[in-house]
C-alpha cells in the first residue's frame, strides 16, 4: 500500500532526474526536499512549484498523509506517475486504470467495452448516455475479466482548491458497480471545460482504499 514513503522516494527519483543538470535544477531539488521532509502532508508552495520543471500530482490512499509522485512517462493517454520505490500508478484521461507494487492489492488492468467517457470530458459522458461498461483485473487472487458497469451523473460546477489555487471545476460522480463481488461505490472526478480532470476520488476495487488525486502540474500537452 502506499504510504509515506513515497515523499521519500520521490526524493530519489527526483535526484536522479536532476542529477547532471544545472543548479537551478539542484535548488529546485532542495525545494523538494524540504517540502516533503517538514511536513506530514506534502505541500508544494507557487514558488516551490514554479522552480519544479516536472509534471507533479499530489496522491493520498485512504487515510495516510498526502504525498506527491513525479509523472516519469507518457504513453499515447496514458500517464505513469512513480516513486523511487518502484510504486506506480498509470491514469487515463484522469481514471486509474492500473498499479504495480502497492503492498496490499494492485489494479492490473481497467478496460472498457467501447470508450472510456472521460476521454471527452462533458460531451463524451453525453454521447455515452451517462453509462458505461467494461472489466476490471485484480491482484492478488488473479481475479481478472471481472465485469464493471457505471453511471454518471453531472452535479454542477463547484470550487476546488488546485495548487493552492480556488479553481472552479464541474462534479461528476461515477455510480461504479462490480457485480461478481457484490461491490459498489461513487467516485467522483473534478472535471475542467476542457475535460481535464484536476481531483479525483477513486476506489476501483474493493481491496484497495479510496485514491485521492490532485493535479498540481499538467503534462503540457494535456492542456492544449
Amino acid at each position: 500500500m502506499m504510504k509515506p514513503i513515497l515523499h521519500y522516494g520521490l526524493l530519489a527519483s527526483i535526484f536522479l532526474l536532476l542529477e547532471g543538470c544545472t543548479s537551478d535544477s539542484h535548488m529546485a531539488y532542495q525545494m523538494f526536499q524540504d517540502a516533503l521532509i517538514k511536513a506530514p502532508d506534502a505541500t508544494m508552495s507557487d514558488a516551490q512549484l514554479a522552480q519544479i520543471p516536472y509534471s507533479l500530482t499530489y496522491i493520498r490512499l485512504g487515510d495516510e498523509p498526502r504525498a506527491m509522485v513525479v509523472l516519469a512517462k507518457v504513453s499515447g493517454p496514458e500517464r505513469v506517475w512513480i516513486s523511487s520505490n518502484k510504486e506506480s500508478l498509470v491514469t487515463r484521461y484522469g481514471r486509474i486504470i492500473r498499479t504495480e507494487h502497492l503492498q496490499d492489492a494492485n489494479i492490473s488492468n481497467i478496460t472498457f467495452d467501447r470508450h472510456d467517457p472521460l476521454a471527452d470530458g462533458l460531451d463524451g459522458l453525453a454521447k455515452a448516455n451517462y453509462k458505461a461498461s467494461g472489466y476490471v483485473d485484480m491482484m492478488p487472487g488473479y481475479q481478472y475479466g471481472l465485469p464493471f458497469q457505471t453511471h454518471y451523473t453531472v452535479k454542477g460546477t463547484v470550487q476546488q482548491n488546485i495548487a493552492n489555487h480556488a479553481k472552479q471545476l464541474i462534479q461528476v460522480d461515477e455510480d461504479y458497480v462490480i457485480p461478481a463481488l457484490n461491490y459498489h461505490t461513487v467516485n467522483h472526478y473534478w472535471l475542467d471545460q476542457h475535460g481535464l480532470v484536476w481531483k479525483s476520488v477513486q476506489r476501483p476495487i474493493p481491496t484497495l482504499p479510496p485514491f485521492t488525486l490532485t493535479l498540481l502540474k499538467p503534462f503540457q500537452r494535456d492542456l492544449q
